[in-house]
Formats: C-alpha cells, sequence, structure tokens
C-alpha cells in the first residue's frame, strides 16, 4: 500500500500544483474583471504560487518518510539524515520543472492584468 501511495504522489503532487495554478490563474483574473480584487492584490496573491513546487516537493518527501518508517516499523525504525536529505536533494529537479510553467503562468498573469490597465479596465 504504501508504494502505492508514494508513486501516486510522485506523480501526482506536481501535476495537482501545476492545476492548482492554473485554476487560481482563472479564479484571480475573473475576481479581478469583476471588480472583486484590486489588480495589485491578485498579482501579489498569484505570484505566491511560484512556492506550489516546493510544496509538491514536501508532500513527495514526507510520504517517502512516512512509507519508510511505516516498512520499518516503530521498534525498527532510525532516521538516517543523510540518506533523508540526498532524497530531498534528488527531488529538487522535480521542483523546477514544476516551477517552469508557473513561472511562465505568473508572467502571463502579470501581462493581463497590465494590458487590462491600460485598456482602462479598474
Amino acid at each position: 500500500m504504501w508504494t502505492l501511495l508514494k508513486i501516486g504522489t510522485f506523480y501526482a503532487a506536481p501535476v495537482v500544483a501545476v492545476a492548482a495554478a492554473l485554476v487560481l490563474f482563472v479564479v484571480l483574473l475573473r475576481r479581478v474583471r469583476r471588480g472583486a480584487q484590486p489588480r495589485k492584490s491578485a498579482a501579489l496573491v498569484y505570484a505566491c504560487t511560484i512556492l506550489f513546487p516546493l510544496v509538491a516537493v514536501g508532500a513527495i518527501w514526507g510520504v517517502a518518510e512516512l512509507s519508510s518508517f511505516a516498512a520499518a516499523g516503530a521498534e525498527q525504525f532510525a532516521w538516517d539524515r543523510e540518506a533523508s536529505l540526498a532524497v530531498l536533494a534528488s527531488l529538487l529537479p522535480i521542483a523546477a520543472y514544476v516551477a517552469a510553467p508557473i513561472a511562465l503562468s505568473i508572467i502571463a498573469f502579470w501581462i493581463v492584468l497590465a494590458r487590462q490597465s491600460v485598456a482602462g479596465r479598474p
């Protein structure tokens, strides 16, 4: 079971991070167009989506640590700090791959907001 959870988290967490950023893009853009949220506030909120890749990597790493604990059992488990940090370091390229489309969507969001203000919309 833990293996399936690790595999599921490994594949789902990055997809969920990008999908959540895109959903937030649409939600914030609609709120700005309706006038429910100021452009500056929406831009700052959406800029925080750059943290989503770190959350995804943290979820993957956390599930890996929990599965190691569950596999060994509470009595026999000994946390290996070096191995744990090596796993975390090996997951950083995933964060970069997830951060690239999110960073592009942040830039696109700012461009859309800037064009809205030039066009005279609130």
